[in-house]
């Protein structure tokens, strides 16, 4: 996203270089600066989107407790709807959705039904309004305004349907939540079609689901596929599916046992903030399994962990000597 917003940014400041460089009539300098202004006006408002866009996932991270790609993140109420805000006046029509979601909870500012229905209403009526002209995005956050009963009555039914077409226009979210909804509901053969369609577009959370789905749903286990897609997620930058490779390596599933390549996939998920790699590998350095035991290095690793909050890191600090 940064890379696509500073490439527009600088190829519309060095065609506006070019031009003044390049130029001596008075006339045609006045025209520069016109075409100059209108392409200075394109490149804020990029900016501003890609702003909203930067202060919609920074504040979906404090109100979840974890970022898109799986860093933990300490839970704020109060800083994700300060973040949502201000996305918000930059335009992004989704953090619209989740102020009204706040102020219909009570979360993060005082409860206010009223205001939440604005704010539902708003966002409903945009989006509708892109969905109108084939806009796959929006056709999906449609849907899941009728799957979530976020300012429409809930209907699955009517989710489905717009899931369905966003998924028909492109749209992975939306393959993967077909795919997520049919699996909740033991249609396993469905549920598979979409995520494998969506994981095999690059849908990290696709690729998260097969994995869940192939390691740790209680059905028939199936090692080798689920260590395929967590490794894919993984080498893709996702933080919970390097702590799945991980665990994989250290216990021989799917992959061959390697505890050293364990350790490696633990530390470079810790180093990001993924709390579970954290404390699995302050157990590590603790007990001197597959590294040398260093207790210092293992009561740094429990800190961060109970820093965001992980209780079973509290309890580990709190009964060493």
């Amino acid at each position: 996203m940064k890379k696509v917003l500073f490439g527009a940014i600088s190829m519309l400041l060095i065609d506006s270089d070019n031009a003044f460089g390049n130029s001596k009539d008075a006339n045609v300098h006045a025209k520069l600066n016109l075409i100059s202004e209108e392409k200075f006006d394109l490149t804020s408002k990029i900016a501003a989107q890609g702003n909203a866009a930067i202060q919609f996932e920074r504040a979906y991270a404090h109100y979840n407790g974890k970022d898109a790609n799986g860093k933990d993140v300490k839970k704020d109420f109060k800083k994700a709807f300060k973040l949502f805000s201000e996305a918000a006046e930059l335009g992004n029509v989704a953090a619209l959705l989740e102020l009204g979601y706040m102020y219909h909870r009570g979360e993060g500012v005082a409860k206010d039904p009223k205001k939440a229905s604005e704010l539902y209403s708003k966002a409903f009526e945009r989006y509708s309004k892109a969905a109108e002209q084939g806009d796959a995005v929006a056709l999906f956050k449609l849907g899941s305004m009728y799957f979530y009963g976020k300012g429409v009555p809930g209907s699955h039914i009517k989710a489905i349907e717009l899931y369905s077409k966003a998924a028909e226009l492109g749209n992975t979210d939306a393959m993967c939540s077909l795919g997520t909804i049919h699996f909740d509901n033991f249609v396993l053969e469905k549920a598979l079609k979409w995520l494998l369609m969506a994981a095999e577009k690059g849908n990290i959370s696709a690729m998260n689901k097969l994995g869940f789905i192939f390691y740790d749903a209680g059905g028939p286990k199936n090692y080798g596929h689920a260590f395929k897609w967590y490794l894919k997620a993984a080498e893709l930058g996702n933080l919970d599916a390097m702590f799945k490779v991980g665990i994989m390596h250290d216990r021989g599933e799917g992959v061959k046992k390697d505890c050293k390549k364990a350790i490696e996939w633990f530390s470079k998920a810790a180093t990001q903030g993924h709390v579970d790699s954290q404390l699995e590998l302050g157990d590590k350095y603790y007990d001197g399994e597959c590294v040398a035991k260093n207790l210092k290095k293992a009561i740094e690793l429990y800190s961060k962990a109970a820093e965001l909050g992980n209780d079973k890191a509290r309890i580990r600090l709190e009964r060493l000597p």
